[in-house]
C-alpha cells in the first residue's frame, strides 16, 4: 500500500524521485500530511480531475489510501475478493520455497568429492 501511495504522490507531483533519495522518511510523510490537509481544506486541483474506473480522482484516491494507511488497525483475511472501491486488497499466496538441506554422508570423505569433481 505504501508503495502505491508513493507512486500516486509522484504522479500527482507531490513528491518526486529525488525526494525519495534525499529526504528522510519523516520529511516524506510530512509532505504527504501537508498535502492531505490542503486537499481537505480546498477543492481538488483541476489538472488532477481525471477519474479512474471508480469515479475517483488521483488526488481523492491518494488521500483515501494515505488516510487508510495512517489509521488502519487491523487486517481482514477472506477467501473471496472484496470490492476494490471499498477495500485495499492484497493476495498473500506467496511462492512456496523448498530448501534441499546439505547433508554429510559418512561414506564419502571430503577429498573423494574433490577428486570426483575434478575428474568431470
Amino acid at each position: 500500500m505504501l508503495g502505491q501511495i508513493m507512486n500516486m504522490a509522484d504522479k500527482a507531483g507531490i513528491l518526486n524521485e529525488t525526494d525519495f533519495m534525499t529526504l528522510s522518511e519523516k520529511d516524506v510523510m510530512e509532505k504527504l500530511e501537508r498535502h492531505a490537509e490542503l486537499v481537505s481544506a480546498s477543492n481538488i486541483s483541476e489538472e488532477n480531475r481525471s477519474r479512474n474506473k471508480f469515479g475517483m480522482t488521483l488526488e481523492a484516491k491518494l488521500q483515501k489510501y494515505y488516510h487508510t494507511f495512517r489509521t488502519m488497525t487491523s487486517i481482514e483475511h477472506t477467501d473471496y475478493a472484496l470490492p476494490e472501491d471499498e477495500y485495499f486488497c492484497v493476495n498473500l499466496k506467496v511462492k512456496q520455497r523448498y530448501i534441499n538441506p546439505l547433508v554429510i554422508d559418512p561414506r564419502v570423505k571430503p577429498c573423494d568429492v574433490c577428486k570426483a569433481n575434478s575428474a568431470k
